[in-house]
């Protein structure tokens, strides 16, 4: 009978001990995207609607041509630059003729690498923190320049 008793109330605890534990974890966020159930919405910038279907005015649909993209294919990344650039076919557009002859005027062929190359002559100036400055200043006392606000005591109006 004893047994039984140590039993149970050793179950009920165990089972209530994982019911806690699990409420305890159910507020974590790694465990809700674990299991699947943290919300992950679609990135509004990248959702495209497909264009509608075109039928022709005489309703016979003509099979595709083998080698030529669907119509239904959108790349928005393609739409947007002939949007905004038309005539232009590549992402991104190559430089125009112009723009290559002003680089070769100002001899545009920088190193790649510029950052990491250092020579002899370059310097490295420490600036080090400011706050030991701040914190070496001769302390500074502040005194009133005499003005003083007199306390004036306010009296109740007496009503007739």
């Amino acid at each position: 009978m004893r047994m039984q008793r140590l039993r149970r109330s050793l179950t009920i605890g165990s089972s209530g001990l994982a019911l806690f534990a699990l409420m305890g974890l159910g507020g974590c966020a790694w465990l809700s995207d674990a299991v699947g159930s943290g919300k992950h919405p679609p990135d509004e910038f990248v959702v495209v609607n497909k264009r509608p279907l075109v039928v022709p005015p005489d309703f016979k649909l003509r099979p595709p041509e083998p080698g030529k993209p669907s119509p239904q294919n959108i790349q928005p990344a393609r739409e947007v630059v002939s949007a905004l650039f038309p005539g232009v076919t590549e992402v991104p557009p190559k430089p125009s003729k112009g723009e290559l002859a002003l680089l070769d005027q100002i001899a545009a062929d920088g190193d790649s690498n510029v950052r990491s190359n250092v020579t002899e002559g370059t310097e490295v100036v420490e600036k080090g923190p400011m706050l030991p400055e701040i914190l070496d200043l001769p302390p500074r006392r502040l005194e009133s320049d005499g003005a003083t606000i007199e306390h004036v005591r306010s009296e109740p109006v007496s009503q007739p």
